[in-house]
């Protein structure tokens, strides 16, 4: 049975859309758009082409089929995959494993994508280690323990879940290490030791 889909997932970015902004911004008369951004950088036009891509994984999970879904998820794949090793496709590769989650929660019975999740997931961390960001590092080992919790592997889950800590707090990252002292919390509880989930969740 289908599970309702209304959850924004977390990470995933929310850019202003046109009609939000004061100003909508148009190509001068007589300049041709489209051969602005196919004349433009390769890298550029790629970037563009995988924000584009990963939007409509995200809407077509929403209210797409499963084969619908996993098209489109392949297709952001494809795209993120043309990236350079740089903070952008790390994160991308983060946004795209939670929408791959997303599909797996509204599609139980297939639960074909996690694995793929947790796999984008490791290199988007390996990426995180390669440029040296700490953010990066943090959100995808996070990630990572979500997995491992999920699959009742709680201990792996945790020492994973410390590490995210670390790095967050590392980079003096507030927002994401609440999230992940949260997380240990509840990690915690499911390991019966009600002290230092209480620890935990005071921590955050």
């Amino acid at each position: 049975m289908e599970q309702p889909r209304s959850e924004l997932p977390v990470g995933l970015s929310q850019q202003p859309r046109p009609w939000q902004q004061q100003q909508q911004l148009r190509p001068a008369p007589g300049v041709d758009a489209r051969a602005l951004i196919h004349n433009a950088h390769p890298c550029i036009f790629v970037g563009i082409i995988t924000k584009i891509n990963l939007n409509l994984a995200y809407i077509i999970s929403m209210v797409g089929t499963y084969e619908e879904s996993i098209v489109a998820f392949n297709d952001a794949l494809d795209s993120i995959q043309k990236l350079p090793d740089n903070y952008e496709k790390a994160f991308d590769y983060i946004s795209l494993s939670k929408i791959g989650l997303m599909i797996d929660h509204y599609f139980p019975e297939k639960g074909e994508i996690s694995k793929i999740s947790f796999r984008l997931f490791e290199v988007a961390q390996n990426i995180g280690d390669k440029i040296n960001n700490l953010k990066i590092i943090s959100m995808a080992s996070g990630n990572i323990a979500k997995i491992w919790e999920k699959s009742g592997q709680y201990e792996k889950a945790l020492q994973k879940t410390r590490y995210a800590i670390f790095t967050a707090e590392q980079d003096k990252n507030d927002e994401i290490a609440y999230q992940w002292y949260w997380q240990a919390g509840r990690l915690f509880k499911k390991m019966g030791n009600e002290t230092k989930a209480i620890q935990s969740y005071h921590m955050n």
